[in-house]
């Protein structure tokens, strides 16, 4: 665990009805609603996407899913597909691609 770590979540304005299960919680920094799902670790830090990229180091952000994370996800439903689009969605959010 880091005391540093960050979950960036999308706004529930800009999406309304997550895939996932998730629950609404505000971003840290603008107060905003955003969807968290609910297999976040509850120590990290809630940003949404919008606030992200003011705080976030998009190199170190970016290298940070070690291969258990990657086997964390899939355990929770996630596939390997998903789990790339999301992150590209996210380098788009950070300025990466």
């Amino acid at each position: 665990m880091t005391e540093d770590a960050v979950v960036i979540c999308m706004l529930v304005a800009d999406l309304p009805y997550p895939s996932v299960g998730s629950q609404q919680m505000l971003c840290t920094e603008c107060q905003e609603p955003v969807w968290v799902a609910t297999t976040s670790p509850g120590w990290a830090r809630i940003v949404c996407a919008v606030c992200a990229p003011k705080i976030v180091d998009p190199v170190e952000s970016h290298s940070m899913m070690t291969p258990l994370q990657r086997a964390d996800l899939n355990a929770a439903g996630y596939s390997d597909k998903d789990i790339e689009e999301t992150m590209k969605v996210a380098d788009r959010w950070l300025g990466l691609r």
